[in-house]
Order: C-alpha cells, then sequence, then structure tokens
C-alpha cells in the first residue's frame, strides 16, 4: 500500500525545511520560481500544493526539471 504524499502550500513546505536544516537558503520565492519552471504542483482553489517529499528530490539533485517546457512561455519560431 502506498503512503498519502505530504502535500503542502508553499509556505509550508518552506517553514518544514527550515525546520530540518536551519541554514538553508533555499527560499519561498525560489520554490515559487521552481514551480513555475515545472515542479510538480496541485492547485486547489487558490492554493498551490507541493509534495514535500518531490521538493527535497528536486533540492537533493535526483528531480531535474528542464529549463524551457514545450509551450510554456516560450516563443514560437514562425
Amino acid at each position: 500500500m502506498s503512503e498519502t504524499p505530504r502535500m503542502r502550500t508553499i509556505k509550508q513546505a518552506i517553514s518544514e525545511l527550515k525546520a530540518t536544516d536551519t541554514g538553508t537558503a533555499f527560499t519561498e520565492t525560489a520554490l515559487r520560481r521552481a514551480i513555475s519552471s515545472g515542479l510538480p504542483h496541485l492547485r486547489a482553489g487558490n492554493k498551490i500544493l507541493v509534495n514535500l517529499d518531490t521538493v527535497e528530490k528536486y533540492l537533493s539533485g535526483e528531480l531535474i526539471i528542464p529549463d524551457k517546457l514545450p509551450g510554456k512561455n516560450n516563443i514560437r519560431q514562425l
């Protein structure tokens, strides 16, 4: 049986990361930029939820997000 994902809002995710690593330089703004770059997330109304395990994989280098995703804020060639 799979375990339930640890879904957190952006602020909750940052506070949990800071609780486990007090010297972290990863900020709320950095997480928002990672989300806009393609970090998997879920919208629930006005809230953005991230899986805390996914964020930790991203920070450890296990999860790579491409710089430019096809069709997302890219200028298409004519």
